[in-house]
């Protein structure tokens, strides 16, 4: 397998670890600011972890990473108003009952803002035992519209 060249690090190019979670229902009963999902559509590969389902209704939804690599982040929901939703890793227990527009710029990995409904992709490196959390205040259910889809694109 071919090596690329990510800033100077070589990077192995591999099937990718993948999950698709989608068909929102709201958030957390504990974490409030986290979104839950209430179906797996798909998941491949070790390196990317969920909740199972019992959790996600007091948790929401939080990823765990299980391997350093390059990830591309995919969002999408809808709300009556406007949206404050993006993914965020590694916050505070404090912090997840917060809007996401509240959480520092620094933890802030993909965000949708300012519109009543939307998508948006980022690619980031992450590391091992990094999590992310969906904090969103959308209320669309439809499997099309509310997601978090994660795919590792490649590790060192």
């Amino acid at each position: 397998m071919s090596k690329l060249d990510f800033f100077g690090f070589p990077l192995q190019p591999k099937e990718p670890s993948e999950i698709l979670i989608n068909t929102g229902n709201g958030n957390g009963s504990t974490f409030t600011g986290v979104r839950r999902f209430d179906n797996i559509a798909y998941s491949s590969g070790a390196a990317i972890y969920t909740l199972d389902y019992s959790e996600r209704a007091a948790i929401g939804t939080v990823l765990l990473i299980n391997e350093d690599g390059l990830y591309e982040i995919s969002i999408g929901d809808l709300v009556g108003g406007t949206l404050d939703s993006g993914v965020a890793k590694n916050i505070l227990a404090s912090q997840t009952t917060s809007a996401f527009s509240a959480i520092p710029a620094y933890l802030k990995l993909v965000s949708l803002s300012g519109a009543s409904s939307g998508n948006s992709t980022r690619s980031r490196w992450l590391e091992r035992g990094d999590k992310l959390y969906y904090l969103s205040n959308g209320t669309s259910s439809n499997a099309d519209v509310a997601y978090l889809h994660v795919t590792q694109v490649a590790r060192l």
